[in-house]
């Protein structure tokens, strides 16, 4: 996440001009780090949450919490969103190959789980953390990695 919260950074910086680079890094990389981790413990909440409570499957929180985030490696790629042409598909394909990657470590972690429950489980962790992280980015201008796309620039200047 700090890889991705860096990718938003200097995306900013390359792409728009006459924003604080002092204050981007703060809103980006410090607090864009702690809220992304934050509401990223809220989808494996609601992951666990789901597949116990709703589907009645034995989800433990340790081992879920261990293997999504082993399964959270692949938004370490969206520090090449500093690629000005590919900013936008880079980060994107990051958080696609995220939530692939975290369905991929909650079948492992819950194997009495069926595909479709698994799925549906991460569905709503995964929405939960879109939807979180993308009024963060509008409201308060704090939007690691691909949620700068969504910020609101005007708390950078």
């Amino acid at each position: 996440m700090l890889l991705a919260a860096l990718g938003g950074w200097l995306w900013l910086i390359v792409e728009s001009e006459g924003l604080s680079t002092g204050r981007i890094l703060v809103r980006e990389v410090a607090l864009g780090l702690i809220f992304a981790l934050a509401v990223w413990g809220v989808w494996v909440v609601g992951v666990h949450v789901m597949l116990q409570s709703v589907f009645g499957r034995h989800a433990p929180g340790t081992r879920l919490l261990r293997t999504m985030g082993y399964g959270a490696f692949p938004v370490a790629r969206a520090v090449f969103m500093v690629v000005p042409a590919l900013g936008f598909a880079v980060g994107l394909l990051t958080v696609l190959a995220w939530f692939a990657s975290s369905n991929a470590a909650i079948d492992a972690s819950v194997p009495e789980a069926s595909r479709r429950e698994v799925l549906v489980a991460n569905l709503v962790g995964f929405s939960l953390f879109v939807v979180v992280m993308s009024v963060l980015a509008d409201a308060a201008g704090i939007a690691p990695g691909f949620f700068v796309r969504a910020a609101d620039l005007s708390v950078y200047v």
